[in-house]
This record gives structure tokens, sequence and C-alpha cells, in this order.
């Protein structure tokens, strides 16, 4: 799994974002500063550098920092930018060659009259496209972002069609806006309803996999966004930029409570609970059956995990490329034997074959890979992280499923495994 350190490298900016999350105070870090963050996040494991501020591109020294992050041997040089400098093309051009990479380009309204009302600054949406225009061109890999607000809100799919169909980027990304910093100040002004944004987040997201493109959604909590839940990207929650969050009454009897982030403090503060309704049962599909499989594995063989981690602050959420499955503490505990070395055999005499049927259904996820332990000893480690919270707010209690004992069922069903029977010297 990608280790990415944010690096925030300034906070001036030539925008004037009335929802900007930048609420601390950091003088632009010198040179010097920024060589030694890089040498020490190479050292400790991180492969991605984020850049981000403030406005990164108008550091001073953005091209030396390039550089240097690129000499160290970072993989990926992420730029988190307002696009307004990328209009000058030889600028663009050197910061590339510098070993620059990857770009999130803020687009806050499908045209200049939405987006210049939010930055603040007449002329920021032409700039903007123009300098995405010139990355895509260049051959940068490009996402773009779109902070959800009372302005630009019921206007999230025309800006998602602009950005696929005008400018040609790769994905494209929402974020509701934070109650920090400038959106605390400018709350009613500027923070929509939850309930407001549904049904316009909905249309976009179908617009988007109508595409079949990627996309994460920041900050909407799952009731919100049923049927689409897969793209909610979980925060941080140890990040100190990122706001605290909050459960209400009746939280607990959503299916979702298990790896929903919350909601805002402050929303709430301001808010109350009226507008939530927590999501009681499972949509109306059912089960999908499918064919009995015969696997033939060894009871040598052994799972490992691929580009997924772990939550542990509530007995395990495991997100990777086809969304997060939660499981309970024993799901969790099994899962934790897909390490590459304990084999099928070892996991059937723990745990019972049940045990090895839930590993078989991670992998029918894409969360697992299974091959003979000797194979996987001889592979290039995945990349695995566990990450727990010391906040009280975010412990929750163990999830009790009945008679599913290793997982807990999402939104979307889980494919079938009840129905995979495991052969080989282990008889499993």
């Amino acid at each position: 799994m990608t280790q990415a350190l944010d690096l925030e490298i300034t906070d001036m900016c030539n925008n004037r974002c009335v929802f900007c999350a930048t609420h601390r105070q950091i003088s632009p870090l010198s040179l010097q500063e920024i060589r030694f963050k890089l040498l020490k996040a190479k050292e400790q494991g991180f492969d991605r550098i984020d850049l981000s501020g403030g406005e990164p591109t108008i550091h001073k020294d953005i091209y030396a920092i390039v550089n240097s992050a690129k000499r160290l041997g970072f993989p990926t040089i992420y730029f988190k930018t307002n696009g307004r400098r990328l209009k000058d093309i030889e600028f663009t051009k050197r910061l590339l060659e510098m070993g620059a990479n990857e770009f999130l380009v803020s687009f806050h309204g499908p045209n200049a009259e939405i987006h210049d009302a939010q930055t603040d600054v007449p002329g920021s949406f032409a700039e903007a496209f123009e300098g995405t225009k010139n990355l895509v061109k260049l051959g940068a890999k490009v996402a773009t972002l779109t902070v959800i607000s009372t302005i630009n809100h019921p206007y999230l799919r025309q800006t998602v069609q602009v950005m696929f169909d005008d400018l040609g980027v790769s994905t494209h990304n929402f974020a509701f806006a934070y109650p920090i910093a400038s959106a605390y100040f400018n709350f009613d002004r500027i923070v929509p309803r939850y309930a407001d944004v549904k049904e316009p987040l909905r249309e976009a997201l179908e617009f988007i996999e109508s595409r079949d493109k990627p996309t994460t959604v920041d900050n909407v909590p799952l009731c919100y966004m049923p049927g689409f839940e897969q793209y909610a990207n979980f925060m941080n929650k140890n990040d100190p930029s990122h706001p605290p969050h909050e459960f209400g009454p009746l939280c607990p009897e959503c299916i979702y409570w298990p790896i929903c982030e919350g909601v805002p403090t402050h929303y709430i503060t301001c808010r109350r609970w009226d507008e939530f309704e927590p999501i009681r049962k499972q949509k109306e599909a059912p089960l999908p059956q499918g064919e009995e499989k015969e696997i033939p594995l060894q009871g040598d063989w052994v799972f490992t995990p691929v580009g997924i981690y772990c939550q542990k602050c509530w007995g395990g959420v495991l997100h990777g490329p086809k969304g997060a499955a939660a499981v309970t503490r024993r799901g969790f505990e099994v899962y934790l034997c897909a390490d590459g070395k304990t084999s099928l055999n070892e996991v059937k005499e723990k745990f019972g074959a049940a045990a090895v049927n839930f590993l078989f259904s991670l992998k029918e996820r894409f969360f697992m890979s299974i091959a003979p332990r000797e194979m996987v000893a001889s592979w290039k480690p995945f990349g695995v992280a566990f990450k727990s919270t010391t906040r009280e707010r975010w412990q929750r209690p163990m999830v009790e499923t009945g008679d599913e004992v290793f997982e807990f069922p999402l939104y979307e069903p889980a494919p079938p495994y009840r129905q995979v029977r495991l052969l080989g010297q282990a008889g499993l």
C-alpha cells in the first residue's frame, strides 16, 4: 500500500476560497527544512510526497523541492493545487521535468460564474482550466476535486461532465465542505444541508459510473450515500486538520454504524440531528447464489492481503479496491492469519472450516490472493497497514452479527462463498 506524506509547504495562496480549510499559520518552509522533511520521510518508508498548502506551486523554491524529492527516489510526487499557475505551459513542463507526475486540481463548478464566486478571484476558472489542459496534454496523471457547497451543489453532475468531456481527466472527487477555518465563519452561507446534497450527489455518481471512472467522496455520512458507499473516502481520524465527528442517538440502529465516520461536530451543533434517518435494513436484493465451486487447494497454501488496510479501532474494517468489509472480532482474528505464513490447515485447526470460507470470500472481493507458501515467500511484501486511533470518540462496541459469525453484511451483499467447497490434502 502506498504511504503518502502530506507536506504543507506554505499557507500562502493566490485564491481566497470561501470554504478554505487551511486554518494553521504555516510560514513558507525553507528549502533546507523541506529537504530535511523529505529525507526523514524516505527513511520512514514513505513512497509518495503530497505537496500542499496553501498553494504549493507559488513557493519560490518549488523546482528545487520537486527535484529534491525526485533525487531521493520518491516514485510519486503529487500536487494538490488550484491549477492557476499551471496555465504557463513552460512552468508546467519544467515542473514535470523536475519529477512531478500526479496532480489534484480543484474545480468548484462547471463554469467561471460558479467557480469564481467561491474562489473570490475573477478569472481563476479560466486559468485552472488552461492549466489542467496543459497537464493532460503533457501526459501527467490528473484528477480533479470539487468541494461541495451551497453555491455549487445543484451543479455537481454538470461539473463532472465538464471535467471528463472537456478536460479529459482520469478521476473526479468530491469533498463536502468541512466546517473549519473559512467554512466555519461562513457556515450558514456556504455549508449546505446533507439532505439537499443527497440527490445531486447521487446524479453525479451515477454519471461517473456510466463513464466507468473512479471517484471518492469525503465527509458525507453513509446514510446519504446508499448504493454508493464504496466511494466513501474514510478519513484519517488522527489527522488534526480534520474536524471531530459525532454520532447521533439513532446511529446505532443504522446498518452502516460499524464503518461510518459520522458527522462533523460543528455541523451538528448548528443543525442538530433532525435530517438524519438510519438505514435499518439491507437493500432489497437477494443474495446472489452463483454456482457451487470446487477449488482444488492444498492445505499448506496461504492467503496474503492485496493493497488494503485495516482499521483496528472497532473490530476490523477492510478497505480495498472493491470497497469496504466490516468484520467481527473473530473475523478480524481470522484476517490476521492472512499473513502469507499461516497455512489453510492451521486456520482450519484454530477457527474451523468456516474461517477458510470467510478468507475465500475476501479473495472473491479482491482483498486477498492465495498461493503456495513457498511462492509467497519469494514475492515482494504486499502493502498492508494497520491504523488505529486514540480518541475515545472513535471507540465503538464490537458488532455482533448473530448467525453470520465472520462477516457483517454491508449494503451491497458480498460475493457468494457459502457455496464454495475447498478441496485438497487438507480436506477443507
